[in-house]
């Protein structure tokens, strides 16, 4: 998931609509599908988490699983 919305009202919004299963339908919310996934930024700084942990430098990837993997990109 893509959150393109920066902000304290998108992130609420979309807090709200996780434990009801409607967080793919907010605004500025889009689902990707892929079988690898890199992170990168043109300044070479991103905050990465796993689990609440931060991550060390970028870049950073994801790749296929048997089963899906939830990201949360924001």
């Amino acid at each position: 998931m893509l959150f393109e919305k920066p902000g304290t009202l998108p992130a609420l919004l979309s807090g709200a609509a996780l434990p009801l299963g409607l967080l793919p339908r907010c605004p500025g919310v889009r689902v990707l599908a892929g079988s690898h996934v890199e992170f990168s930024a043109p300044n070479g700084r991103i905050s990465t988490h796993a689990d609440g942990d931060t991550l060390p430098a970028l870049p950073r990837g994801v790749v296929s699983a048997q089963a899906p993997i939830s990201l949360i990109v924001g």
